[in-house]
């Protein structure tokens, strides 16, 4: 095994490390009683260091110097005053995101897993099944509609359109 991916690394490709699993590519959930064996090898691994990989909330990355500016040059607070600030802002802000999310994350991340879950229920479920529903009901209210229209209402106006077609319209310019 050895020698091939030896082999495989000289070619013109990359093979990427297979990602890290701890004991077997399976996990055994006991629910009630019954085991349940999920396959742990098809499961995204979670990225620890960029937690906003698709760049959802670039508009909260708030830095002091986006928020406190001291525009006059020559007026000014105190060098030690501004360092404090800067360490102050900082840290509260960090230290408040942490504590927040202690107590928060997990139970709404609880309740928008719940929630999503639910939208996904309901738009299987409910939504298609339903709108489905109305397109095979309507398709003969569609086809009576197109058949009027193209029967009574399309003539009368390339009717009108050919009885108006022949008009021209001349612009001078007349200066009296």
């Amino acid at each position: 095994m050895t020698a091939d991916l030896s082999e495989e690394k000289k070619g013109s490709q990359e093979i990427p490390p297979a990602p890290a699993t701890s004991g077997s590519a399976t996990a055994t959930l006991t629910v009630a009683g019954t085991d349940a064996k999920i396959d742990m090898a098809n499961q995204r691994e979670i990225d620890i260091h960029e937690r906003d990989p698709n760049g959802m909330n670039d508009y909260v990355k708030i830095r002091f110097h986006d928020i406190i500016a001291e525009p006059d040059p020559e007026v000014f607070s105190f060098d030690n005053v501004w360092a404090l600030s800067y360490k102050v802002f900082t840290n509260t802000k960090v230290w408040c995101y942490r504590i927040t999310s202690l107590i928060l994350a997990v139970p709404l991340a609880v309740l928008w897993g719940i929630y999503f879950a639910c939208v996904a229920f309901c738009t299987a479920w409910c939504c298609v099944p339903c709108l489905k529903s109305e397109e095979i009901e309507l398709k003969c209210v569609k086809n009576l509609w197109k058949l009027v229209i193209d029967s009574f209402i399309a003539p009368c106006f390339e009717a009108v359109g050919r009885c108006l077609g022949n008009i021209g319209v001349r612009v001078s310019n007349n200066k009296e």
